[in-house]
């Protein structure tokens, strides 16, 4: 377990009351500027948010997976500065020993060594499921079927979705058929070991070439899938929260505008939010802008912000021609009503998420008070709360108990920030020596405190100026004795000398010993040689090859234990993508095995040849 130690070395002979002063750091307090100062830790996450498009079919809404990577670390908390006033443990009649240590501006040790924590992860990194998100959630965008069926994705997205599913298949049977023609190519293998014909030599050739050319063919497959997989993802990366104090954002993260431009098709999207949330007409093509229902108040503008954004856009205006017709007006149209779907657009294409950090138990919740106390508290530390962070679709309250909201991802761990700072305060009374002492684990709970006092109450001040009057005598017979440890100090540092020269004199070797080293290397150099004659030259290549198919057989078996936990399992969609996925694993490993028995082949053919 990895700990920090906070340590205060004894305070001896006090002439008063000592205390430990830690203050909270303000700029408007000059005492809190001036001493050591440390920061709290609080909880972070680095999220990656993953959104794949998994359909596009005529005449229904795309279909898009949402799911997440969270990473918990802990990072310095800004909010939470104090200084550790070091003159609070220093007097006349005291000796005191103050020690801070400090990494890239944090302190790690304070009258003790640790280890630094700096961008320690302190949970292990989870991988969620995930959830089908729910496109145009919340209104209706109409979807046409039949013969003018809606198509709201881009030509290339459904291409690109195209190509997985046509290559799917494909990629299944070439996996099939090189796994078979590796088995027959292992029988003929077997058959020429025991008996070398040339009719099996020919077969061996033909089968080990029919291997490398549906290798390539499935090679081919594989990458292209790949490729439009990618295409089809759209990844983001970042860090929440920014500050200790924020405990609810969103919606935020939408995916990107060049992504949504590449993933669908613009103008039939507009048409479509259009259709859904309209702007206001008389007549079809009139605006009418004033009164409950028109434009100026489905925008939430105010009437002399209106006109001053779409001056053209006059109460009455005729927009029948628009965009055909182009012109100033048609361009203020196109914008007014690109301000009028852009919420709709938001909410139905975009796919923002919310973040939420919630306590769970009893223990802790969301504070956001400012650092406060007095001097004379102590040392201030933090124990985390057990909580979890919610990564919920847009708005919707998936954190909240009782919600039908699923969430995108839901991750449990130690949250800092939800605890309660506490504080560790420590004097000193008059003529006392004492300490105290706190282990705290990775987390900053505590793990272990003590606190010694020695009292001296019967200590007078008789007794005091004995102890000094001992010290001054002690000094003054040092003082007597000194040129007699200079003359120690002289002899041990000629015998160190003497001791270095014949360590460097033993290093120097005669050319008998020279000779004798480097016939020693050339029989070790022939020993490797021989190692490697005797595994052959293909040897090393066969041990990568089976180290290569464990690990993809362990990403197999792991691949499958994700679907089995995936709660979306039982949707089509997320099956093929599953599948996808789990045949180029399977082309890959395919393609290792091939390697194998080409390799396997090759040898036998050599030793045939050897042979007598």
């Amino acid at each position: 377990m990895r700990y920090r130690l906070l340590f205060l070395a004894p305070l001896l002979f006090a002439a008063a009351c000592t205390k430990l002063e830690v203050r909270p750091y303000s700029a408007s307090d000059p005492k809190s500027g001036a001493g050591y100062a440390y920061m709290l830790d609080y909880t972070q996450y680095e999220v990656e948010l993953k959104r794949s498009l998994l359909k596009c079919d005529a005449g229904e809404m795309p279909k898009i997976k949402a799911e997440a990577t969270i990473g918990t670390t802990l990072v310095p908390d800004g909010e939470h500065v104090y200084v550790i006033d070091p003159n609070a443990l220093i007097s006349a009649f005291k000796t005191s020993d103050i020690s801070v240590e400090y990494k890239d501006g944090r302190m790690t040790a304070f009258n003790a060594s640790t280890v630094d924590k700096s961008g320690e992860v302190v949970k292990s990194i989870a991988v969620t499921a995930g959830k089908l998100a729910g496109l145009a959630a919340g209104f209706p965008i109409p979807v046409a079927a039949g013969a003018n069926e809606t198509q709201y994705c881009s030509a290339e997205a459904v291409d690109n979705l195209k190509l997985i599913e046509t290559n799917k298949p494909l990629i299944e049977a070439a996996t099939s058929q090189i796994d078979d023609a590796r088995g027959q190519l292992t029988t003929l293998t077997a058959q020429f070991s025991a008996k070398p014909t040339e009719k099996l030599r020919k077969a061996i050739k033909a089968k080990t070439d029919a291997i490398e050319k549906a290798q390539k063919a499935l090679d081919a497959l594989t990458k292209a899938s790949t490729k439009a997989q990618d295409w089809l993802t759209d990844k983001q990366t970042f860090r929440w929260p920014e500050q200790s104090t924020r405990f609810h954002e969103g919606p935020i993260k939408p995916i990107r505008p060049a992504t949504i431009a590449k993933w669908f098709d613009g103008a039939q999207v507009r048409a479509g939010l259009l259709e859904a949330a309209p702007v206001a007409l008389k007549n079809g093509k009139e605006l009418r802008n004033d009164g409950p229902n028109g434009n100026i108040k489905l925008l939430g503008m105010e009437p002399a912000a209106f006109y001053a954004g779409f001056p053209m856009l006059t109460n009455g205006a005729d927009i029948s021609g628009c965009p055909a017709a182009g012109g100033p007006l048609c361009e203020q149209y196109e914008a007014m009503t690109a301000r009028r779907i852009k919420p709709k657009y938001d909410s139905a294409f975009a796919l923002p998420v919310s973040l939420h950090l919630v306590a769970i138990g009893s223990y802790g919740g969301e504070t956001k008070d400012r650092p406060k106390g007095i001097a004379t508290d102590g040392l201030r530390y933090r124990v985390p709360a057990a909580g979890a962070i919610y990564v919920c679709e847009g708005d919707e309250p998936c954190h909240l108990n009782g919600s039908d909201a699923e969430p995108i991802a839901r991750v449990t761990s130690a949250i800092a920030q939800l605890g309660h700072v506490f504080n560790l305060p420590f004097s000193s009374p008059a003529f006392a020596s004492g300490g105290v002492y706190a282990n705290f684990d990775d987390q900053g709970r505590l793990t272990k405190a003590g606190l010694r006092r020695d009292n001296a109450a019967a200590l007078d001040m008789a007794g005091a100026g004995g102890a000094i009057a001992d010290q001054m005598l002690a000094y003054a017979k040092a003082k007597q004795e000194e040129p007699i440890a200079d003359l120690n100090f002289a002899t041990r540092l000629a015998k160190a000398q003497k001791d270095l020269a014949d360590a460097e004199k033993a290093l120097e070797k005669s050319p008998t010993e020279q000779l004798t080293d480097e016939l020693a290397l050339l029989d070790a150099q022939k020993k490797v040689a021989d190692a490697r004659k005797a595994l052959g030259p293909n040897r090393v290549e066969d041990l990568t090859n089976a180290i290569q198919i464990a690990k993809l057989e362990v990403d197999l078996a792991e691949q499958q234990k994700r679907l089995e936990d995936d709660p979306n399992a039982d949707q089509e969609e997320i099956r093929e993508q599953y599948a996808a996925q789990t045949a180029v694993l399977n082309a890959r490993k395919a393609q290792l095995e091939a390697e194998a028995a080409v390799l396997a082949a090759e040898r036998a053919l050599a030793a045939a040849q050897a042979a007598p």
